[in-house]
């Protein structure tokens, strides 16, 4: 039986970051090592999207963000976990569909075990028009700030932002705008990489002038992660008509392609999300192989790939996605 976690949802605090406060040193490595392995996820096993955490293996899932009280549960979705550097803390991307044309955006910051919510950056809150949105979210190596991108669907691409973790406030990372989302910043501090539109590619950008530096990626990508060592970046590649993972070198050398989707795919089968172990020998991903027999209740499994493409065990089967391993720090 699940766990539930009750959460509340404390008083906001605003701050404004000039671009001087922005720090990219390296994260806390005297902090408690954990036990065993762990994972955060999204999973409809429940009827609604709700955000869990689970051994790697998948026992003692504990529920910790559930939907609000009112609204359709169709139209409220979590994607985009991503842990803090610590293991303490989880940012998510929560979406709910309040018109017919844009849904209303937020980043909310949850802390464990306890389930407390904070809304850090509201709807719309980074730049204040109704037809903007704000994308998913990556923690500084020190895990004292959030980097995202935000803007329109069509007409007036992305910005990099860049803001604390316990509240609003983020400000532009220079000004070069550019249609990307997914980002995920280097282990260094140095570079964020992330994925540009119309063309896909995987593209890193300097994390301290928010420039573009440089396109490393040959294949249509979404969802990047860097490796632990900072010399690779994990991805999903467009391969054939379905999805696979790719591994390519930081400079964009070496991209190689380490899974084989079915040749027989349907809607929405591939393989996608893959993250990192906190060892740098695994890579965890969503594989989907049977399509999406309905928007709400998406099936996937959560398997384990190794960097030069050998096979690891299922994690989770049935209906669990967007997975990220907790940070052993």
């Amino acid at each position: 039986m699940l766990t539930l976690v009750r959460f509340s949802r404390p008083a906001r605090s605003l701050f404004v970051l000039g671009h001087a406060a922005i720090a990219l040193a390296c994260a806390d490595n005297t902090a408690p090592i954990n036990a065993v392995d762990e994972i955060a996820f999204v999973s409809w096993r429940e009827g609604a999207a709700m955000l869990y955490t689970a051994r790697l293996d998948g026992t003692e899932p504990q529920r910790v963000l559930t939907p609000p009280l009112s609204g359709s549960l169709a139209d409220y979705q979590l994607s985009a976990v991503r842990w803090s550097p610590d293991g303490t803390r989880v940012v998510v991307n929560r979406s709910l569909r309040r018109d017919a044309a844009y849904p209303s955006t937020d980043l909310v910051l949850v802390s464990l075990p306890d389930g407390r919510e904070t809304v850090i950056v509201g709807p719309n809150e980074s730049t204040g028009s109704p037809n903007e949105f704000t994308g998913s979210a990556a923690w500084s190596p020190d895990g004292a700030h959030l980097a995202f991108f935000t803007g329109g669907f069509f007409n007036v691409g992305y910005l990099l932002f860049v803001g604390g973790p316990a509240g609003a406030g983020a400000v532009p990372l220079g000004t070069q705008r550019f249609y990307a989302e997914t980002p995920t910043w280097s282990p260094d501090g140095r570079e964020i990489a992330g994925v540009r539109y119309p063309d896909r590619r995987l593209i890193v950008i300097d994390a301290a002038t928010g420039a573009l530096r440089r396109v490393v990626s040959t294949v249509e990508a979404s969802g990047p992660d860097w490796s632990p060592d900072g010399r690779r970046l994990v991805f999903a590649g467009h391969y054939q008509v379905s999805s696979a993972i790719f591994v390519v070198n930081r400079d964009g050398t070496s991209e190689t392609r380490i899974t084989t989707p079915d040749a027989a795919v349907l809607l929405g089968a591939g393989d996608n999300l893959p993250r990192w172990s906190p060892d740098g020998r695994s890579i965890l991903f969503q594989q989907n192989r049977g399509g999406l027999p309905s928007v709400s209740y998406p099936r996937a499994t959560l398997r384990t790939v190794r960097p030069d493409g050998s096979e690891g065990p299922d994690v989770l089967g049935g209906d669990a996605t967007d997975a990220a391993w907790r940070p052993r720090r």
